[in-house]
């Protein structure tokens, strides 16, 4: 039977398990009520991380396009007013 530390390393390291493992990682959360709300919440807030980092990473296309535009023409109008 896995303890309690054994579940949180688990858990925090991602740790890929064999069948035994995952299945005694199962019981033990059926049984301990404190882990099963740890690894809960590790869930949820991974899942929160991955909502961030997407839209974080997120590119506009129209924005991108709108921006060089303004870009090509400012070099546009630098160049008329040099000549």
């Amino acid at each position: 039977m896995l303890k309690c530390k054994e579940v949180v390393e688990i858990t925090a390291k991602d740790k890929k398990l064999t069948f035994l493992k995952k299945v005694e990682f199962k019981i033990h959360l059926l049984m301990c009520k404190h882990c099963f709300a740890y690894v809960e919440q590790i869930k949820i807030i991974k899942g929160q991380y991955k909502k961030v980092f997407k839209k974080v990473t997120e590119v506009d296309v129209e924005h991108v396009k709108e921006l060089e535009n303004r870009i090509i023409e400012d070099i546009q109008n630098k160049i008329k007013s040099v000549k």
